[in-house]
């Protein structure tokens, strides 16, 4: 995928699908990466000392929370875009 990017001169980063990272999420059991009553748990623990507590200990991002910005220049119906998408 990255040479698809590359051809359009596009550098293209996938920090979550880097082998290491993988490995290190394998490494962890299943009962320890997190529960039903924490939101992602895993990565809080590994942004421990990056990340503020307040934001690493939130409990849920608000729907579309982070997507405001773009609902302004590109207005959402149902979930869906006005172009069928």
């Amino acid at each position: 995928m990255a040479s698809l990017f590359a051809e359009e001169g596009l550098h293209l980063d996938l920090p979550c699908l880097d082998d290491r990272v993988v490995e290190a999420v394998l490494s962890v059991r299943v009962h320890e990466r997190g529960t039903p009553w924490r939101n992602k748990a895993l990565l809080s623990e590994a942004m421990r000392g990056t990340l503020l507590a307040s934001v690493r200990h939130r409990a849920e991002l608000h729907p579309r929370g982070h997507y405001r910005p773009l609902l302004r220049i590109a207005p959402m119906t149902n979930g869906h875009s006005d172009t069928g998408g």
